[in-house]
């Protein structure tokens, strides 16, 4: 539809007729004509058949012959020293006298005279061709060396006083060809003048120079041109940014016998606008509301991330779930040997017990899914208020879905049931009369034995336990517990090969993601940690303990965690669990103390960088930009030894984690030169191959690829978690003339100040965005005590072009608070998984001292102080904690080792060694809650039961 209803007017295009001339000429309100209209312009001249023209035209300074001895010698020679502001044309040369009908009229007198003269016959590479006016001006002669000075524009929109010297070739009359100013396009402000001296253009004039004659030229032959050189060399001395703005100032085409002027013109624009894509001429159709369903669905998926931590948290409370199932039906063991008694199918009573097993679930399902809610509403609420520097906004609203409700309640309902199923696996097989003499507790977990080695102390057997207290060799049930001591190994080995894999596998192949590998090489560790401590466990004593002392009821409780291996496992792997999630996630958070000013830094080395609304063609560096700028009126020396880096600035989204919404359409900077030169930023990786890219990454900018992709760099947070792409791989973006162009990551950035934006070099900026003219992105290198000073000045005195300075520091700071925002958010999941290791640790320490009444009981009756025993059961606690902090903190240690590896900033020590040192202080405490009220129980009642 758009190319249907397109005119070239809507492009800023137009099509010029002479009809005293007999050519139709295309023209741009730009000055210059796009490669896509010149590609196109030429396709549609050999569709229609017709004989085309590309033009050329410059303004040249002046035009002046260059003085010989001949010359100087000869009075007849003498003439003007230079003609000023002339227009100079380049055209492609005649090949022959059959190409003269181009630039000829329909006028057959003109034509005769043309061919008569036969000029640009004669033109050459190299050479130029004067009109009639300009040569006797000069008195110029055929093979003179006529020099050109004009007007270059150079960086920061500098002009750039250029000469070049040519070759008279010859000398043209004027004529209906030459004589035509239309071969310069309009110009508002120069072509539409009276006069010289009433022209405004973007450049300076020096009227001084300017003649009657010059002004009586104008008057009569307005923007004429007084000089011809070929198209190759206009092209070449007057185009330096072609593929950027173009290389042709018209092209022209003229009518046949069989073709009118009018009906060329209206064939040529319809044929035309059938080539030209609107896209290359920055018209089209965007898909906002897809653009904006795109971008609502967040770069990344934080409910994912919520469920991969949280299933450590699931973990914890599977464990927690089978061990107070399995406490409670061991205290029911009688009940479930009488119904085997009495006739029940083993599978009947299985069945039953699942059943009332299923009625809490239910319950807690249900609990769980208000639960859910209103732990999403606290959630939102802290990202409203405390926590909203990771957002920046407070339409944050709970959104339930029906489908996310039943899928949670179905998998808690199912996680709860397969934990109760495993806590009465084994139950319903033990003899009868065991477990009617309530026998389950002390035949628990006891891994293929057929009997405890640490059954409950009775009057009946004290020595044996206490020989068993000091040595386990002479016990003959670890005989048979000693045939399935290779399970823990293998389960152990195979886990650390899966660690290990999940470690490597990220970085030799892009079908594994680092988060992806974290995760798994986690829940390995973890495994083969609890495997690791369960062949511990499983070991014989070593030692016999006969040396009295204030460390012997230590070293006993030490010797009594093997006790009941399953629950001691499951209280460890709690622990471990909410240490692993607590320390790992502590690990990545940074540290938003004042970053480091070194070049190899996070900042760069720079202290400020700044935006500007306008973009600046002045070189802030130079005495004479900040003279034009107004930056050297007032303070001068604040801005000595302040350096400025620039950048061109294409506008879009923020790749940064400042921004919560998917990035479609990323920043762009067009790094210079100077920059690539001088290098800085930390990098996390490149694919530098010379020794020069080794040393400065910057020069990846510079290289070329066979397919034509672009070299870019980004920040590796960004590129990973909001482009979810990597170094090597390619990110399509669509230029200003619509084509699709490829990037390809090159170098990744580690923690740098330029997370939110990717970075091509400006000779590659300028062909993608032509449009965008002058620098509006900076990085300031200014001295650290005059950086706020500096700042302030910039911002106050360039005010009017929108100039926004901010300092390095603070722009690290802000992404440091939005990642540790998250990872508090996230951390609050390992604060649920301690409040379950803690509620297992106190129900396995009551459970234990109550089924141990007896033999704490018979200890104080040889002699045990209540200290003593507290003492020794707490130790019993300690030890368990510390085991568990071990089990989660190597697992931690070892997954988030590729991220410490990688990164240069400094690691949170302190808090995490106070989270760890809380995570151990909680577990013990909850010990010694649940410690107290047993040691209270009296103890005499249960020794006469024995």
């Amino acid at each position: 539809m758009l190319r249907e209803r397109l005119t070239l007017q809507d492009v800023g295009l137009r099509i010029r007729r002479d009809e005293q001339r007999g050519y139709i000429s295309l023209e741009s309100d730009r000055f210059l004509l796009e490669p896509a209209v010149e590609r196109a312009a030429r396709s549609t001249a050999e569709a229609l058949d017709v004989a085309s023209v590309p033009v050329l035209t410059y303004l040249a300074n002046e035009i002046a012959v260059e003085p010989t001895p001949e010359r100087e010698e000869s009075p007849s020679r003498s003439g003007r020293s230079a003609i000023p502001y002339s227009t100079i044309t380049g055209i492609e040369p005649l090949l022959s006298t059959d190409h003269i009908v181009i630039y000829a009229s329909p006028d057959p007198a003109g034509i005769a005279q043309w061919m008569r003269a036969s000029a640009f016959g004669v033109l050459k590479p190299g050479g130029i061709l004067l009109n009639e006016w300009a040569a006797e001006d000069l008195k110029a002669e055929v093979g003179d060396r006529i020099s050109l000075t004009y007007y270059m524009t150079g960086s920061f929109g500098r002009l750039e006083t250029r000469h070049v010297s040519l070759v008279l070739n010859a000398v043209v009359p004027f004529d209906p060809v030459t004589d035509d100013p239309g071969w310069t396009p309009e110009y508002p402000g120069v072509t539409d003048a009276d006069s010289i001296a009433d022209w405004d253009p973007p450049f300076p004039v020096n009227l001084a120079k300017v003649l009657d004659r010059d002004e009586e030229y104008w008057r009569r032959r307005r923007a004429t041109p007084k000089a011809f050189v070929t198209l190759e060399d206009a092209q070449r001395l007057w185009t330096q940014d072609a593929d950027r703005f173009g290389r042709l100032t018209a092209f022209r085409c003229y009518s046949s016998n069989d073709l009118s002027l009018s009906r060329l013109a209206d064939r040529f624009e319809e044929e035309l606008l059938d080539r030209v894509s609107p896209a290359a001429m920055g018209l089209r159709f965007e898909p906002v509301r897809q653009q904006a369903l795109s971008a609502g669905a967040g770069s990344t998926d934080f409910g994912m991330l919520f469920v991969s931590f949280s299933f450590f948290l699931i973990l914890s409370a599977a464990m927690l779930v089978a061990l107070l199932f399995r406490l409670g039906v061991q205290r029911r063991s009688s009940e479930v040997g009488l119904l085997l008694a009495v006739g029940w199918a083993p599978r009947r009573v299985m069945g039953l017990l699942l059943r009332e097993g299923a009625v809490p679930a239910v319950v807690g399902g249900v609990l769980g899914l208000f639960g859910a809610f209103g732990f999403a509403w606290v959630m939102l609420a802290g990202l409203r208020s405390s926590w909203s520097d990771a957002v920046r906004t407070d339409a944050l609203h709970v959104y339930v879905s029906g489908a996310s409700m039943v899928a949670g309640f179905a998998s808690s309902i199912a996680v709860a049931m397969l934990a109760i199923a495993w806590a009465l696996s084994g139950l319903t097989r033990r003899p009868v009369r065991a477990l009617m003499a309530g026998a389950a507790a002390a035949t628990e977990n006891t891994a293929g034995t057929r009997r405890s080695c640490l059954e409950p102390i009775s009057s009946t057997n004290v020595a044996p336990v206490f020989n068993r207290w000091n040595t386990r060799t002479a016990n003959p049930c670890h005989t048979s517990r000693d045939r399935s001591l290779a399970s823990p190994t293998v389960v152990a080995i195979l886990a650390l090969a899966v660690a290990a894999a999940s470690l490597v596998l990220p970085r030799m192949t892009e079908r594994m993601s680092e988060s992806v590998g974290f995760f798994c090489c986690g829940a390995a560790m973890l495994v083969a940690a609890l495997a690791g401590i369960a062949r511990l466990m499983r070991s014989p004593a070593r030692r016999v303990l006969h040396q009295p002392g204030i460390w012997a009821a230590p070293r006993l409780g030490l010797r009594n965690l093997p006790r009941h291996p399953g629950r001691s496992l499951l209280t460890i792997g709690l622990v471990a669990s909410a240490t692993f999630l607590i320390t790992a996630i502590e690990a990545f958070r940074i540290d938003p103390q004042a970053p480091s000013v070194e070049r190899t830094s996070g900042t760069g080395g720079f202290s400020l960088l700044a935006e500007s609304v306008v973009p600046l063609t002045f070189d802030l560096n130079t005495p004479e930009g900040r003279d034009a700028l107004g930056l050297a009126d007032e303070s001068p020396d604040l801005l000595e030894d302040v350096a400025f880096i620039t950048f061109r600035l294409r506008e879009g989204d923020q790749t940064s984690c400042l921004n919560l919404y998917k990035p479609t359409n990323p920043r762009i900077l067009g790094a210079t030169e100077a920059m690539i030169d001088r290098g800085g930023f930390s990098f996390a990786s490149t694919s530098a191959e010379s020794p020069e890219e080794r040393e400065n990454p910057w020069n990846l900018l510079e290289r070329s690829f066979e397919d034509g992709a672009i070299p870019v760099i980004g920040d590796e947070a960004a590129v990973k978690w909001q482009l979810h792409l990597g170094l090597g791989r390619d990110l399509t973006i669509t230029d200003e003339r619509g084509r699709d162009v490829v990037l390809r990551f090159v170098a990744l950035l580690q923690g740098s100040v330029l997370q939110g934006e990717l970075v091509i070099a400006e000779r590659r900026f300028e062909a993608l965005f032509p449009s965008q003219s002058g620098y509006a992105f900076y990085l300031i290198d200014a001295p650290p005590d005059r950086a706020d000073e500096a700042a302030r000045y910039l911002e106050r005195r360039l005010e009017s072009f929108g100039f926004d300075v901010t300092s390095t520091a603070l722009r690290l700071a802000d992404y440091a608070a939005v990642q540790n925002t998250y990872l508090s958010t996230f951390q609050t999941l390992g604060g649920l998984g301690l409040v379950l290791g803690t509620f297992g640790l106190a129900a396995v320490l009551l459970r234990n001292v109550w089924e141990r009444r007896g033999e704490l009981a018979l200890m104080r009756a040889v002699g045990f102080s209540t200290a003593s025993l507290g003492w020794m059961v707490l130790i019993e606690n300690a030890a368990l904690v510390a085991l568990g902090l071990a089990a989660g903190l190597v697992p931690a240690a070892v997954a988030v080792a590729p991220h410490l590896a990688q990164r240069a900033q400094t690691i949170p020590w302190v808090s995490l060694g106070g989270t760890i040192m809380a995570v151990w202080i909680v577990g013990v405490a909850a010990g010694a809650v649940a410690l107290i009220p047993a040691l209270r129980t009296p103890l005499l009642p249960a020794l006469r039961t024995e």
